[in-house]
């Protein structure tokens, strides 16, 4: 082995190893939401970056016991693609599936004002409003207490995320496919853990359950730019979002966000 391979070997070995051990668990940020629907019942395709965040509760889920007293949060991105269909023309409803976070969440928007998409000009307001609950699940196991340790000290950790979002946003037509809009949203989560470790195959160790649970809240506000054909829609925007967590640290970030609409089929408008 070359000298420089031999010095930062083990160094570049303890960040897998323990990254390996690593419990944690990824939630979708409230997020800002376009305020115009379809405009007339039909499907909407949707797809977007968005802002999430990661819950770590421990960094080594084989140690024992695992120290599960000081976890971590951090901003992060993730990739949401959603299937909506609008029965009525103010009315949407959704799912969604966060890549990310491993899960998934069900979506009802409502436009109070304006005209949608398909029928929107120059000149129009709409103002929009959403709700969003979903839940998302991740797990790990290993065999070891510490790095570069014997086996013999297996170990199973689970973690499951809840969180509901609701928010308002506002939009104007500054051409017939120019859409500016901005808002407020919030989001309520809550995080469960549980390590499960079983007794050591020496006897050193007799094994044992840890529960955690944490519950947070979440505000965001920003806003994007939307620019709108009938059939495709694509936008652009900023958010800026506060997460706090019983537990742990609060944490405030920026993202950008980025997604497309399709709306296919339909009557054509006037």
């Amino acid at each position: 082995m070359r000298p420089w391979l031999r010095k930062w070997a083990p160094f570049v070995a303890v960040l897998l190893t323990t990254g390996c051990s690593e419990l944690q668990i990824y939630s979708p940020n409230p997020r800002i939401e376009t305020p115009e629907l379809r405009g007339e019942r039909g499907v909407r395709i949707q797809a977007e970056a968005v802002g999430t965040h990661r819950f770590r509760v421990t960094g080594n889920a084989g140690a024992r016991p695992p120290d599960a007293g000081r976890p971590e949060t951090q901003g992060s991105m993730g990739f949401v693609p959603g299937l909506h269909y609008d029965p009525i023309r103010p009315l949407g409803l959704g799912l969604e599936w966060d890549t990310t976070g491993q899960g998934g969440a069900a979506v009802v928007k409502w436009q109070l004002l304006g005209e949608g998409v398909r029928r929107a000009r120059k000149g129009n307001f709409s103002l929009g409003a959403y709700g969003r609950a979903g839940m998302g699940r991740s797990s790990k196991s290993g065999d070891q207490k510490v790095a570069f340790g014997p086996g013999g000290y297996a170990w199973n950790g689970t973690m499951s995320s809840r969180y509901a979002h609701t928010g308002l946003s506002v939009g104007y037509r500054v051409e017939k496919e120019i859409l500016l809009y901005g808002g407020v949203a919030a989001g309520w989560h809550r995080i469960y853990s549980r390590i499960d470790q079983d007794p050591a195959r020496d006897g050193s160790d007799a094994g044992g359950s840890y529960q955690h649970t944490d519950h947070g809240n979440s505000r965001t506000a920003g806003g994007g730019i939307l620019f709108g054909w009938r059939v495709v829609q694509f936008f652009l925007g900023g958010e800026y979002t506060h997460v706090r967590y019983q537990r742990s640290s609060p944490i405030e970030n920026a993202f950008f966000r980025a997604g497309i609409q399709i709306t296919p089929g339909g009557s054509r408008s006037e």
